[in-house]
């Protein structure tokens, strides 16, 4: 006896739950069409205030965000790649750039220099000097990407300048501020051939 009324009661609760669910279900179902009228309505109003389609597109954040998130999403998907400094003849690259300005106008700097940099793209090739006697000529220009710098070889292998960039033209006088120079390039007079 005391199991039937369990179970009376228990069939009792249940659908007394499943009665209150589905009345909750059917109440949220009948809101639904009502936000959605409500949003056809306020449709139609905004359309009768005649916004400029223009001035709507210009002053839409929404879309200035969205793009602003996936760059940042990309910049934040992109690999951390770990930059390994090239290493010439045991040397940094800030070691043979010291090591190239401090060796200018010596003998055998020329060879030098090319085998640090590499890269070394002759960029200018001065032919034509009058300060200079022919056996130097001509003076070549080198450019070197990885350090973004221009040094100038004589034809006997002497380094005679480095400069900051590339220059891909004669070098004037405006140019020494940039330029490690050595001071027979600056003055010609000062070479004994001249004399």
């Amino acid at each position: 006896m005391i199991k039937k009324i369990t179970l009376i009661i228990m069939l009792l609760f249940t659908l007394i739950l499943v009665s209150c669910t589905t009345v909750e279900t059917e109440e949220s179902s009948k809101e639904l069409p009502l936000e959605q009228e409500e949003i056809i309505e306020e449709l139609e109003t905004n359309e009768d205030l005649n916004i400029d389609p223009e001035l709507e597109e210009e002053s839409n954040p929404t879309e200035e965000i969205i793009e602003e998130i996936i760059e940042t999403e990309e910049i934040m998907g992109e690999e951390v790649v770990e930059v390994k400094e090239k290493m010439i003849e045991g040397k940094t690259l800030s070691e043979r750039l010291s090591l190239l300005k401090s060796n200018l106008h010596e003998q055998g700097s020329g060879k030098e220099a090319k085998e640090f940099f590499p890269d070394f793209l002759e960029v200018y090739k001065e032919e034509n000097n009058p300060d200079f006697p022919q056996q130097f000529l001509p003076f070549r220009y080198y450019y070197s990407e990885e350090a973004d710098v221009t040094v100038n070889i004589c034809d006997v292998d002497f380094t005679l300048f480095v400069c900051e960039g590339k220059l891909d033209r004669k070098l004037e006088e405006s140019d020494y501020g940039n330029c490690e120079i050595v001071e027979q390039y600056k003055n010609p007079e000062t070479i004994p051939f001249n004399k």
